[in-house]
């Protein structure tokens, strides 16, 4: 009897009755100048738009809500209200000026940003202090925005 009662209950937590509420599975789009997250169902649940910067490659859902995203001119970072609290620039380098990947760090208090001007993986933190800088191997083949592509 008791685990009859305890197999219903467990049914009706999966199935989400009860008030018990389940995390809807959503993709975070990076859209070029455009951030937009959506549902399975492919309808639009967020969006970051009109923020000034082009080229947005990769994009990350922050475990507070907020969101990270490398684009062209670097690495911006937005709390759960959508207010920027980072910028970090790429810096230009010999074949140009370019970031091309992030990847979130520490649960979001760090992120690692591929700087592909100047060949280089720099972790930051949110306020901006660069913590590290790692030298990435010259690629002499292609230009620079082939050079690099996504670092995890």
């Amino acid at each position: 009897m008791l685990q009859a009662r305890l197999l219903a209950a467990v049914s009706l937590v999966l199935s989400g009755v009860g008030g018990v509420a389940h995390a809807e599975e959503r993709f975070l789009l990076a859209a070029d100048n455009q951030v937009i997250e959506v549902n399975r169902a492919g309808r639009v649940t967020d969006a970051l738009v009109g923020l000034g910067h082009s080229g947005i490659y990769e994009a990350w859902r922050l475990p507070d809500g907020g969101i990270a995203y490398v684009h062209r001119g670097g690495l911006a970072v937005f709390d759960v209200e959508k207010r920027q609290v980072l910028a970090h620039a790429a810096r230009p380098g010999g074949k140009g000026t370019e970031a091309n990947s992030c990847a979130v760090l520490e649960g979001g208090s760090r992120f690692a940003l591929m700087d592909s001007g100047v060949s280089q993986i720099r972790v930051v933190d949110r306020s901006g202090n660069v913590l590290s800088e790692t030298a990435l191997p010259e690629v002499e083949e292609g230009g620079l925005h082939s050079r690099y592509r996504t670092i995890r």
